[in-house]
């Protein structure tokens, strides 16, 4: 079998992370042939490093400030991954181990305007991150409780300052007290009732929780306004507690807890907060503002960020972490990741093309596939060998480290010196190609994975965003924003600059634009000076003021050189102005920053020292930075829905389950585009909000192991989340979807016949012996209910459903579905987008949309749905490949399921009908086609199989089944239930 071409377009963390993802879907290296395409010549992207010479101690140049979280699961994972290949292939391994190279960091600052630091020491979460032994899923159930705890406990004295309870200010606020105190108690009550998953949550449990937090922060603001809070603790906690139970109250009211986060996506976090009460102090604290420059959550000046990922965001960070809250790493990315991630890469027989700009995507006369790639190629290496781009450098413990250096390896390229002083990276350089190259469908490559960033695609992808509207509203609704990096080495160490919040922190909230610092003096063993060496490394980041005209990208070297003076200038003026209030003892006499702390190898003068740092601006459109404004989600494309047959998608702007420009995000759409091209889907952490993360079982090695325990266990048992839409069919068309023996049980001269469309979410599918685990998948079936088996006469006043098709998007149930319960299965691309599902291809085409009306509840509620409950708890018929029937009794446990009313569109074609047609679905019955949405638990029987017979078959079948099929409508399951 020939292998496929895959052309991966950029080198960054997502296009690597899909790269890698593929060779280990294909270990045998049978399947994919896979080409990297990248522009210059380093990898890494926005997390690239450029390392200087000997003369310049190996200095690490960056981009900004690389900081990863304890929720980066995925990250971690590709990291542990990588570095168990090389180890496999004989490579070093950087400093030995994975726990070596990224430390520990438990603590976070926030700089108050006028209190100063205001510092957060994290306690260490079990796990680490990367490892998933645990299981462990952080629910939105467990967020909202640890908001209302945490608070609650702090409020209810487990950390509060005996003089809150006691009150020396008279008995007006004594009284206060005691109301602040009972409230949080009672909301804490409340919190603690509430079911584990937090679709099981009534509307009537979100009422009344809702109402104990509005009563709750009424009465912290009534103790405010009493007790004229001025004690730094207190005021700091009454922060801490009014955005927690805010973000509390928001989940709830919005639906949050039901929907996910997405749901309020389309509202900025402030105004979303706002909307919630939430105080303008509140919104305007260091909290506040640093949750801002984390993410530079600013739009030309201005606050903007979605406030469902912001939240999403803010509650991973804070609650979701496994291990430590931040880890910090001993070198740069370039050496503990993009470095190690090229080594495997190229050992595993991935080619790389440096010097390789993308220019162009070109599409077919039908706008269905890509058929060529334009590419400017930078350079050419002597004698046309590949490119060797990594350098080494010692680590600081008498081995040495490949990296990569701050330029190209001149020697190694035709015409290379000329080179010098060109920067091959910046959209403006002036630098001429050395050539051109036109990739070619089926020559080239087949398929294509763009990990290019974002700001670059209205350029490179202007024919898809001509001919796709959905490529024109992503490329106008995702923003971007510049940024700017300084990077200081100090003659001093961090404590004897002043700073009092210990030797290593992350801080934000700070003075702009440089608002952001990390403390990685732990680097500097990675440096090698000849005398004099720096005592510390510090890292500032912030947001860069937008030019206000920025050229088009052509040749015009001297915008880039403006825009790095203009940060020098902001750099410098900052500095002066307020870098001696985090390091006092760098302050002058009159106040002014103290230049001589700046290390300089050339030992310069004054502020002549500042040459000897490293500042840059993030100007160029691959450089700036993704923002998650409000509004943009739904215009994200997944990584499998480019609208093109072989173009899959990579980056941080792609559509996942965090939405924002990080690292995580990244290497998330990067498994979501390998496994879309190797046509699986890949179970991830962080990819939804809700429990459907589980990573698969395996697979029974046969299933006689299914057969062999029949008699004491359910075959399977889920969870499904599903819309149904009933439709009144033509009684011929239904007719001819009916195999031979089974017939539709009718009255009088019915002209229609109900049929059920069942679009479905399945969480935790698994054999029912089994007490955890399980995999997720989406499914589309249809399903006649009334059916008689006309050849099992003692059967016959037994109603039956038959279900003639089921699109799933995972093999593995469709294989056990063919061959155990006769359930015609059939593997399709299952596209589903919050409550839109969409199916294209030769197998099926069928999309439908859906919105959910009114408010969710039982089914006692709901008397429209009770009517058709009998159909629904109907027992499953199948037919095997032998002409044998195949029954299963399914147990929905409808009184324990949540419904809700829903309405739609539906767009309905092969198979289920044709010609296709389009339908409107309607929340009641009397006006069409109805439906309603509903989560419940379900369990299924194994399968009992039956051989139509003439005449009367054996006693022992027929009170098998009749047994079977009374005891699951009187509630008892014949097999024991799942519990």
């Amino acid at each position: 079998m020939a292998k496929q071409k895959v052309a991966v377009l950029g080198g960054g963390i997502a296009a690597l992370s899909a790269a890698f993802e593929l060779i280990e879907l294909d270990p045998g290296g049978e399947r994919f042939d896979i080409t990297v395409y990248t522009l210059g010549w380093r990898l890494g992207g926005k997390g690239a490093v450029g390392r200087r010479g000997p003369d310049c101690g190996y200095r690490g140049e960056e981009h900004g400030l690389h900081v990863w979280t304890g929720f980066y699961d995925n990250s971690f994972y590709l990291v542990d991954r990588c570095y168990d290949g090389l180890r496999r292939l004989g490579y070093a391994i950087p400093f030995g181990s994975r726990d070596a190279a990224f430390c520990a960091l438990d603590r976070c600052t926030l700089m108050e305007e006028s209190a100063g630091p205001w510092h957060f020491d994290l306690p260490r979460h079990s796990g680490t991150p990367g490892k998933f032994e645990d299981g462990k899923f952080v629910t939105l159930v467990d967020y909202l409780q640890s908001l209302i705890r945490r608070s609650a406990d702090y409020v209810m004295g487990a950390d509060f300052p005996a003089e809150f309870r006691i009150s020396p200010l008279g008995p007006t606020v004594q009284v206060t007290t005691k109301r602040l105190v009972a409230s949080f108690e009672a909301a804490r009550v409340e919190a603690d009732k509430l079911p584990d998953d937090p679709r099981d949550i009534s509307f009537s449990q979100s009422e009344i929780l809702q109402q104990n937090l509005r009563c709750a922060l009424g009465a912290l603001r009534e103790y405010q306004a009493a007790s004229a809070v001025t004690r730094d603790d207190l005021r700091r906690a009454f922060i801490l507690i009014e955005l927690a139970f805010t973000i509390a109250l928001g989940m709830l009211a919005d639906g949050v807890i039901w929907h996910g986060f997405d749901h309020i996506d389309d509202l900025e976090w402030s105004e979303w907060m706002r909307s919630h009460l939430c105080s303008e102090s509140a919104l305007s604290s260091a909290v506040v503002r640093g949750c801002y420059d984390y993410v530079f959550g600013y739009l030309r000046g201005n606050r903007n960020v979605g406030a469902g990922t912001g939240t999403r965001v803010l509650l991973k960070l804070v609650f979701g972490y496994r291990g430590s809250f931040f880890y910090i790493m001993k070198a740069t990315m370039g050496e503990l990741v993009f470095a190690p991630l090229y080594q495997l890469l190229r050992a595993r027989g991935v080619k790389f093309e440096f010097f390789h700009r993308v220019d162009r995507l070109t599409l077919s006369a039908d706008a269905s596939i890509i058929e060529e790639i334009d590419i400017g190629v930078q350079a050419t290496t002597v004698g046309n060998f590949p490119y060797c781009p990594l350098v080494s450098m010692p680590d600081g413990a008498g081995g040495t480290l490949p990296t990569w250096p701050a330029h190209p390896k001149y020697e190694l390229l035709n015409n290379g010196h000329a080179m010098e002083g060109h920067d091959l990276e910046s959209a403006w350089t002036d630098w001429r190609d050395a050539d051109r190259k036109t990739l070619k469908l089926g020559r080239d490559f087949d398929v294509v994975v763009l990990g290019i960033p974002v700001g670059e695609l209205e350029r490179i992808c202007a024919e898809l965003v001509h001919h796709l509207p959905a490529w024109r509203k992503m490329i106008e609704a995702i923003r971007t924003t510049p940024t700017m990096a300084l990077q200081l080495w100090t003659t001093a160490s961090t404590p004897q600059l002043g700073w009092k919040g210990g030797d290593q922190t992350i801080l934000s909230a700070f003075a702009k634009p440089l608002d952001s610092w990390g403390d990685l003096s732990l680097m500097l063993s990675m440096e090698s000076w000849h005398e004099e060496r720096p005592r510390g490394l510090a890292y500032f980041v912030g947001s860069f003021p937008e030019p206000k005209s920025p050229p088009p990208a052509s040749p015009n070297p001297d915008f880039p050189k403006r825009e790095l003076e203009r940060a020098r200038e902001y750099a410098l003026e900052w500095i002066h102005r307020n870098l001696p209030e985090m390091w006092p003892s760098g302050a002058a006499s009159k106040g002014s920053f103290q230049w001589n702390l700046l290390f300089d190898p050339e030992n310069r003068q004054g502020i002549a020292r500042f040459a000897a740092q490293y500042l840059r601006v993030n100007i160029n459109p691959s450089d700036r930075y993704v923002l998650s404004v409000a509004g943009s989600l739904t215009k994200r494309m997944t990584a499998d829905d480019s609208g093109v047959e072989n173009l899959y998608l990579a980056g941080d702007w792609v559509r996942t389950g965090i939405n924002a420009g990080c690292v995580e995000a990244s290497v998330m759409a990067g498994r979501s585009a390998a496994g879309a091209v190797r046509g699986v889907r890949i179970a991830m952490p962080n990819a939804t909000d809700f429990d459907d993360f589980n990573f698969p079982i395996a697979l029974v090695p046969g299933l006689q192991l299914l057969r062999e325990v029949a008699g004491r266990t359910a075959g399977g048992v889920g969870d499904i989340d599903a819309f149904c839409a009933i439709l009144d069919a033509p009684i011929e068309t239904v007719r001819a979807m009916l195999p031979t023996g089974m017939k539709l049980h009718t009255t009088g001269s019915a002209a229609s016949h109900q049929v059920v469309l069942v679009f479905a979410r399945q969480r935790n599918v698994r054999p029912g012996f089994l007490p955890f685990g399980g995999t997720s998948y989406c499914e589309i079936f249809n399903i006649i209910p009334d059916i008689e088996l006309e050849n099992i006469p003692y059967l016959r006043r037994v109603r039956f459903s038959f279900m003639p098709i089921l699109l799933l998007d995972q093999l593995a149930p469709v294989l056990v579905g063919q061959t155990l319960y006769g359930f015609n299965k059939q593997h399709a691309q299952i596209h589903v987008n919050s409550d839109s599902f969409d199916v294209r291809g030769r197998i099926a085409r069928i999309s439908a949309h859906f919105d959910r009306e009114g408010v969710p509840g039982d089914i006692s509620r709901f008397p429209d749905i009770v009517a058709v409950r009998k159909k629904i708890e109907q027992p499953l018929v199948g037919l095997a490949t032998d002409g044998s029937y195949i029954c299963s009794i399914v147990d929905m446990h409808l009184d324990a399921a949540t419904f809700q009313h829903a309405t739609g569109k539906l767009q309905i074609g092969r198979p289920f009908v044709n010609p296709p047609i389009s339908v409107e679905m309607h929340a009641t019955p009397g006006d069409g086609t109805w439906g309603f949405h509903f989560r419940s638990r379900w369990s299924l029987s194994l399968p009992l199989q039956l051989s139509p017979q003439k005449g009367n078959a054996s006693a022992l079948d027929a009170r098998s089944l009749v047994a079977g099929y009374s005891q699951a409508m009187f509630g008892r399951f014949p097999f024991g239930r799942s519990r």
